[in-house]
């Protein structure tokens, strides 16, 4: 019970934690994004103002691109050739007025149009901040993986201090239920001879109602204390291979005799040499539980 308990908590748990932490992650991502794409905004519109002030430019991992007359053939590039070649500019001119969109990007390259006096495409090369960027979200993320392993291993090692007072209760109940199964078994199997000595002597309908409701109050108490032994837990399945055909017809015949009394029969239709993979005490239960039930309901065939 502890163990199964504990199991449960610590799935509850880390899934709640693993949601928190995925959550955060994503709040840290987009505001890293959003913190790198204005960064690169203003850098873009200083590199525009600087342009249009003097026609040049003054960092290095930027270009201007200034469309002449509206001829979408005819540029003027200002760039600085250690950083940028003319087929990396034109690859960007192609795909930035084709795209027809005022900002974008062409890998590490962002660009900027702009249709004022003069029509310019604008670009910065980003391939350190973006570099800066994955650098933090990797860090972000090995240190959120890193917390989480250590709050696993907390919760690991104090679950059973969370599940204790938990599994103490249920196990009061289960104690109660067992003890209260076993005292409630005497009183009822006295009552049931009283009620037999009083129908040898009177039979009448009112002893055969208090025969038939302690019979039932007796089921019920044998079922409670079977289900409580099996959520204590107190004895653990052993899987193995046994034959089901004897193991049915053994456990039937005790139950020739109350089954005449009350005026019906078992009738067993069992195939021979059934193999089955389990617990063969398990099963028993299962089946004395069944038949159980079943001889005490007037009529009723098992097969």
């Amino acid at each position: 019970m502890i163990g199964k308990s504990k199991k449960e908590f610590l799935i509850i748990s880390m899934s709640f934690l693993l949601i928190t932490f995925a959550l955060l992650f994503l709040i840290f991502y987009l505001t890293t994004s959003n913190s790198r794409n204005e960064m690169i905004l203003r850098e873009l519109s200083f590199t525009e103002e600087t342009y249009l002030n003097s026609n040049q430019i003054i960092k290095q991992n930027s270009f201007v691109v200034e469309i002449i007359d509206g001829n979408t053939h005819d540029y003027l590039k200002v760039f600085d050739s250690n950083k940028f070649t003319e087929n990396t500019i034109d690859n960007v001119i192609e795909i930035a007025t084709h795209r027809n969109y005022g900002y974008g990007s062409v890998d590490n390259i962002y660009y900027k149009i702009s249709s004022g006096e003069k029509r310019l495409i604008v670009a910065i090369d980003s391939t350190d901040l973006n570099l800066l960027f994955k650098a933090n979200l990797s860090t972000a993320l090995i240190i959120l993986a890193s917390a989480y392993g250590a709050v696993f291993i907390i919760i690991l090692l104090t679950s059973s201090k969370f599940v204790k007072p938990i599994n103490d209760t249920l196990n009061r109940q289960l104690q109660f239920i067992s003890n209260a199964s076993h005292e409630l078994k005497t009183p009822i199997a006295v009552i049931s001879a009283n009620a037999q000595v009083l129908k040898n002597i009177d039979d009448n309908k009112w002893v055969e109602n208090i025969q038939t409701q302690t019979e039932r109050m007796r089921v019920l108490v044998s079922d409670m204390l079977t289900l409580a032994k099996i959520d204590e837990n107190t004895t653990k399945l052993v899987k193995e291979k046994f034959n089901l055909s004897e193991t049915v017809v053994a456990c039937s015949l005790p139950f020739d005799a109350l089954a005449f009394e009350n005026g019906c029969f078992i009738t067993l239709n069992v195939d021979s040499g059934i193999e089955y993979d389990g617990d063969v005490e398990s099963i028993k239960i299962i089946l004395n539980v069944l038949l159980d039930n079943a001889v005490n309901t007037p009529l009723v065939a098992v097969k």
